[in-house]
């Protein structure tokens, strides 16, 4: 098998996974396809977080289409948290430029696994509820919400549905679907503008990004009405385990 040829089969693989997972849990697909560009592919930490933004935004675009017809998408907070997550972001990339891989890559891991363990408590505990509208009180949460998004979107690579989905669940009051919907409408501008705002630094590799990102918006399709005919507290269950295994990854590759 030639070079190109293993480079495209293995695009076409880690697009139609980081899709699935995008549009199955709103999160863009970033907590694996990162620990798997620096894991098996030994890809640099930065590059690989740079080059997911990318595949994160493409992920995002037909996943959160399919949340939309399914009508799982908060609109009244969509730009409240889009306005938060390009101001997040801005600043995210100045940091990232200047924190060491070694540091991200341990940060990574443990957000990943607090975030695991609150979800994965919470999980069997949600009930029929309600989001909090859209009003002179909760507008600076949102706001602040999507300042977290994307701050940890640019810092980490993750798109920043790892932060948003369980905040909008934990203190919105939205249902996992809803969540996930709401959190793909606002990555596709946020992660677009980290992956920009990396690339005068040499980390975006947007060939590979656009050919995984092809992949993965398509998939990320399937993976959304998946979503939306499954229980919400299996969904958060699953997330809270695919969540754990990438973050102790990333913690065990800190260390070397």
């Amino acid at each position: 098998m030639s070079n190109w040829s293993y480079q495209a089969l293995r695009d076409v693989g880690l697009g139609l996974l980081v899709g699935m997972l995008s549009g199955l849990f709103g999160i863009g697909g970033g907590i694996v396809l990162v620990p798997i560009l620096v894991l098996v592919f030994k890809v640099v930490q930065k590059k690989a977080q740079a080059t997911s933004l990318v595949v994160v935004a493409f992920s995002a675009v037909l996943g959160a289409i399919t949340y939309a017809v399914g009508g799982s998408i908060f609109w009244q907070a969509v730009p409240l948290l889009i306005a938060g997550g390009l101001v997040g972001t801005w600043f995210g990339s100045n940091l990232v430029r200047k924190t060491p891989d070694r540091f991200l890559t341990l940060g990574f891991g443990i957000i990943l696994i607090l975030v695991a363990v609150q979800i994965g408590f919470e999980a069997w505990q949600i009930s029929t509820v309600v989001p909090l509208a859209v009003n002179s009180a909760t507008s600076l949460g949102y706001l602040a919400a999507g300042i977290a998004m994307g701050f940890f979107s640019v810092f980490f690579g993750v798109g920043g549905g790892v932060v948003v989905v369980p905040l909008l669940i934990s203190v919105f009051g939205f249902t996992q679907q809803l969540a996930a919907g709401t959190s793909l409408a606002v990555m596709i501008p946020v992660t677009l503008l980290g992956a920009f705002r990396l690339t005068s630094g040499g980390f975006t590799n947007w060939g590979q990004g656009v050919r995984i990102g092809s992949v993965a918006a398509f998939s990320a399709v399937a993976g959304a009405s998946l979503a939306l005919a499954t229980d919400p507290s299996a969904l958060q269950t699953a997330f809270a385990v695919v969540l754990i295994f990438a973050g102790a990854q990333m913690v065990w590759r800190s260390r070397k």
